[in-house]
């Protein structure tokens, strides 16, 4: 028999596979011919999706039998946390007596701490897809709009489970539920920092402050997951190739309480998508979620007050999980590599910052608003704020995806961290822009585009960047320490209007990250905003290396989006175009420079 393969994931492979001969021998003997014949082994590997309970994939080898593991992670864990022992009885619950919510079916719970080093349990492999981006990125509309239905369907037969049925009715209080989640998510909180935000002290004493009073005595008690996302959801194909909600994984939260605790994904409100954009994404209405969720349980909806209480609460709990992550990452023992950047006190303070706007605080992130208290009149919503109305609620869509785990394929992406609140209130006026303005103006465009007066630029395109640049929506790619470095060029402006908006917003590459995929959603939202390349190439060239001269003559009118410029190279018998197909070289011989290789004139004719 050869040795156990356990490929760098940090299990005793040796003893995991004597425990499983010895509790499910079945597993390890396969018919062949009529004769038995005893496979050589575990193959085990590390799933790399995830922040909360070890998963690993343990394939029976010489056979197709592949399973499962979960664990509790290695080092010093937070009381009451990674409870393997609660997942595995309710997927147990589930799987044998309720068919109405799709899980893995679990085989086995392992207490004994002396055979892999914690608590796990094995339940069976399910091969399907999990989207970790929950905005499915790739996915056409009408897909979308299909894998967000059925979570709805999903959580509302959840919550209708038959507690009692099932033999779950210990299996948590559904008295008093939020209040005891707000008490276990703080005091959890407290014991991974040094020291809390002052936004997380400010966010706790509002939600001490408004707990609903039917939190004492909710409707009728059901299971909550704790951690319904879409990358804890693995879909199938079907027949004609539309994903189907295959099972629900990571269970490890999960109890029974009061149904309304955050059931549905904040991402699913428009405000970081925009209205036109989301409804040709297939992405509806938070409202209308809650009605088709009301309608699949049998249920009203919550009062607003009250639903504001739970929507901040999730986000907390979902602070309070990062910063349990955050804690293990610094310890050592994180279940990710990529922890300590995705539960980064930025994550922490943008999720801050979106449930004190879910709780209708003021703060930087607290709501939109673009009313002119001056006149009273309603400016367009991608003109520059007022001093005192310039906050804009934060899109919830990125450290979502920092504390599940999955089984199976992943699919999808991660976004690094939540947008600060500058490039929140930018991203939400470029959003507008967009919106309102290119979007309506792409038909006219595309038509210009196509004619025979291609290579002359459409007057509409001119007014567009005029209003952009009015707008202060204006070189926002140009980074903070450049325009610093060319801060003379707003002396040389002689338009004063022009000169406030010359050098950009000062975004870093992040920032300007989440303002630029806005402007992707248009082929030409990128001119407009005079972000487009290969100008942003050209300029940064000019910022960088020009003299103040060649500055003042190229420069300036570039960064006022007075010219546009362009970029040739040319090479004999290369596809130069292709920076990389590049064949000339230079080097130093002394004092000189010699270059090498056969340059091609390029002229460009009016």
């Amino acid at each position: 028999m050869q040795a156990p393969t356990s490929h760098g994931v940090g299990l005793d492979v040796g003893s995991l596979q004597k425990y499983l001969q010895r509790q499910l021998p079945t597993l390890f003997t396969t018919q062949l011919g009529g004769t038995q014949r005893q496979p050589v082994g575990l193959h085990v590997r590390q799933f790399s999706h995830g922040q909360s309970n070890p998963t690993f994939l343990i394939t029976v080898m010489g056979t197709d039998d592949k399973f499962v593991l979960r664990k509790k992670p290695a080092g010093h864990i937070l009381a009451s946390a990674h409870a393997v022992e609660r997942e595995f009885a309710v997927l147990d619950a589930l799987s044998k007596h309720y068919s109405g919510v799709p899980v893995p079916r679990p085989l086995l719970l392992c207490s004994d701490e002396s055979v892999i080093g914690t608590p796990f349990y094995l339940m069976e492999f399910i091969k399907g897809a999990v989207y970790v981006d929950p905005n499915m990125p790739e996915a056409a509309p009408d897909t979308r709009q299909d894998v967000y239905r059925q979570m709805v369907e999903c959580l509302a037969a959840l919550h209708n489970a038959p507690v009692r049925k099932l033999g779950l009715q210990n299996f948590g209080d559904p008295q008093g539920y939020c209040a005891r989640q707000l008490k276990r998510w703080t005091k959890q909180y407290n014991a991974s920092v040094t020291e809390p935000m002052p936004e997380v002290l400010r966010l706790v004493e509002w939600l001490k402050d408004h707990v609903p009073p039917e939190d004492l005595n909710p409707e009728r008690p059901s299971i909550c997951h704790g951690d319904f996302r879409l990358d804890n959801l693995m879909f199938a194909p079907s027949a004609p190739g539309r994903p189907v909600l295959h099972a629900v994984l990571d269970w490890e939260l999960s109890t029974v309480g009061n149904r309304w605790k955050a059931p549905f994904h904040a991402k699913w409100d428009r405000g970081a998508w925009g209205d036109a954009y989301a409804s040709r994404m297939g992405v509806a209405r938070s409202q209308e979620y809650v009605q088709m969720y009301c309608e699949a349980a049998g249920c009203v909806p919550p009062l607003p007050t009250a639903w504001s209480f739970y929507m901040a609460l999730s986000l907390f709990r979902l602070l309070a999980i990062l910063a349990g992550v955050q804690a293990r990452a610094k310890q050592g023992n994180a279940s990710s590599a990529r922890a300590a950047t995705l539960a980064s006190d930025v994550v922490l303070r943008a999720l801050a910052e979106a449930a004190l706007s879910a709780a209708g605080l003021q703060g930087p992130s607290s709501s939109i608003s673009s009313s002119n208290s001056s006149n009273g009149l309603q400016q367009p919503r991608f003109a520059p704020p007022s001093r005192s109305t310039s906050s804009i609620a934060a899109p919830q869509h990125t450290a979502a995806s920092a504390t599940q785990d999955g089984q199976g394929m992943q699919g999808g992406s991660d976004l690094v961290g939540l947008p600060s609140a500058r490039s929140q209130e930018l991203r939400a006026r470029v959003l507008a822009f967009v919106e309102e303005l290119i979007l309506p103006a792409e038909e006219v465009l595309e038509a210009h585009a196509c004619g025979a007066d291609r290579w002359t630029i459409h007057p509409r395109m001119e007014e567009l960047k005029a209003m952009a640049k009015a707008a202060g929506l204006w070189n926002l790619w140009l980074p903070g320490p450049l325009a610093a470095t060319i801060q003379h060029m707003r002396d040389a402006c002689s338009d004063s209007a022009e000169r406030d908006v010359l050098l950009g917003a000062g975004l870093n590459n992040l920032e300007y990250a989440h303002v630029c995929e806005v402007m992707g959603r248009s082929v030409w939202a990128p001119e407009v905003f005079n972000c487009s390349a290969p100008d942003t190439g050209n300029m940064e060239v000019l910022a960088k290396y020009a003299s103040r001269e060649q500055q003042q003559r190229w420069l300036l009118p570039l960064l006022q989006g007075h010219i546009r410029s362009c970029f040739a190279m040319t090479e004999k018998a290369v596809a130069s175009s292709d920076a990389t197909n590049i064949q000339s070289s230079i080097r130093r011989e002394g004092d000189s420079y010699v270059l090498d290789g056969v340059k091609l004139w390029t002229c460009l004719q009016q």
